[in-house]
């Protein structure tokens, strides 16, 4: 039995493809068990705006595929795991509530440059001030749908929040600009803002021993392969 679909009482010749295709059956039963994760952490208009995906999906899984073609269905599933993969990224034991359903996600190689702290241009962050959850300077990193991953193969939970950049004015950029509160594991660890030439800027805080002095520092990301970018996933 797929978690979505109850293989044993398939009734239409869709769920019959689906479940007589393995990568179908494991992405069904993917999508459900995210889907589950996610409505749990929704209320209110958020969790109307989640049920509303998921329904507009599956109207358009069911116009655009005809039944019995399994490579148009695989297309769809995997569209729709991908938004869910951004989402529920951003769930944890410390963040468990999605303020908002929209599915944002960081594709593509980027390869990690300098840091910058405007109040300070030319002096470099000490590598104890840099938050331990940054990539390393030199590094190259790769985003997927719901996954940061470094150079070591390793990959980690990664989800994007979009809210507004209020402060956009002071860094030169178009009131328009977003921010991207990236969420690693579960964890908010910083901002990430994007430029006219493509490239992020990761945003974080140094701040003295005691914390009562902090200021906005700045890392680097440049974009290292075509597809980089930062994209809402429509499904």
């Amino acid at each position: 039995m797929a978690a979505g679909i109850d293989c044993a009482k398939a009734a239409s010749a869709t769920e019959r493809t689906i479940c007589g295709d393995s990568e179908l059956r494991t992405l069904d039963a993917s999508i459900a068990s995210d889907f589950a994760d996610a409505l749990a952490a929704t209320q209110g208009g958020t969790r109307q705006a989640l049920l509303a995906q998921q329904r507009s999906w599956l109207r358009q899984r069911d116009q655009e595929c005809r039944s019995d073609d399994a490579a148009c269905l695989r297309s769809s599933y995997q569209a729709r795991h991908d938004a869910l993969e951004a989402l529920t990224a951003r769930i944890s034991p410390g963040n468990p509530t999605l303020s908002d359903a929209t599915a944002v996600a960081l594709l593509g190689r980027w390869k990690i440059e300098n840091d910058l702290v405007p109040s300070a241009p030319g002096q470099p962050v000490a590598s104890t001030d840099m938050p331990a959850e940054l990539p390393k300077q030199g590094s190259t990193i790769i985003g997927r749908p719901g996954k940061l991953c470094f150079a070591s193969g390793e990959c980690l939970p990664f989800g994007l929040d979009r809210q507004k950049l209020d402060d956009a004015a002071s860094l030169h950029l178009p009131p328009s600009t977003p921010l991207y509160v990236a969420y690693l594991s579960g964890k908010a660890v910083y901002g990430l803002i994007q430029r006219a030439d493509g490239s992020l800027l990761a945003r974080f805080q140094i701040c003295d021993k005691t914390y009562t002095s902090c200021t906005d520092a700045f890392q680097v990301w440049k974009p290292a392969s075509p597809d980089a970018g930062v994209r809402v996933l429509a499904n």
